[in-house]
């Protein structure tokens, strides 16, 4: 992905690329570093995805994977490993270099797997859910947004997308395009709990033949 598929919050190949943990740190929560901390959650989304987790390790039998789109320096790996056990990061290449050599130890840490491209991760390993924290309502490069779309749907065991949204413009391109290859919203709320309480929109959507 080139410099010009992102929005005007910023061009994350030249951020990533820079090199000052302090400044892309900063850059991905909005906020000074002092303050950086994981999202959370309320009390609904736990119970909502707590359903789909246990729904999916009826199906599957055994440990749930989840991709942390976007994954940065690993800001909510802790919060998705609540629900998923095996997390698998994915970035532009400027992010994962500068996230292993500014904290390898963090990186291996927190992910079992680290890519810089989506297609390969979808293609090589099984996972069931995949985390958006404000990243794909940055992204402009439609062809890119519905291409991931559909590799998320082409995706077997992926059933849920957890998606977060800043501030008042509702339905990202990610979203819109899943809803016309059949998935559903399964929960929408008005998210106060990350980002220091700026408010936010949570998304948490379902394929249209899950149960839950």
């Amino acid at each position: 992905m080139s410099g010009r598929s992102w929005d005007t919050y910023g061009d994350w190949d030249q951020i990533a690329s820079s090199g000052d943990a302090r400044d892309i740190m900063e850059k991905i929560t909005g906020h000074p570093v002092e303050r950086w901390q994981s999202n959370q959650m309320t009390e609904e989304a736990v119970s909502k995805i707590s359903n789909i987790v246990i729904e999916d390790r009826m199906k599957y039998g055994h440990k749930l994977a989840a991709v942390d789109f976007g994954c940065g320096f690993g800001r909510n790996s802790e919060l998705v490993k609540r629900f998923y056990p095996i997390l698998y990061g994915v970035d532009i290449p400027e992010m994962i270099q500068q996230f292993t050599e500014l904290n390898p130890v963090g990186a291996l840490k927190n992910y079992n797997a680290l890519y810089t491209d989506f297609e390969k991760l979808a293609s090589s390993r099984e996972f069931h859910c995949l985390y958006d924290s404000v990243v794909f309502q940055h992204i402009k490069d439609n062809d890119f947004v519905t291409k991931s779309a559909q590799t998320m749907h082409e995706t077997a065991s992926m059933g849920c997308v957890i998606s977060l949204v800043c501030g008042p413009l509702g339905k990202t391109a990610l979203i819109t395009n899943l809803e016309n290859l059949g998935w559903r919203i399964y929960h929408t709320s008005v998210d106060h709990a990350s980002f220091y309480g700026y408010e936010h929109n949570l998304f948490i959507l379902r394929r249209g033949d899950s149960a839950t």
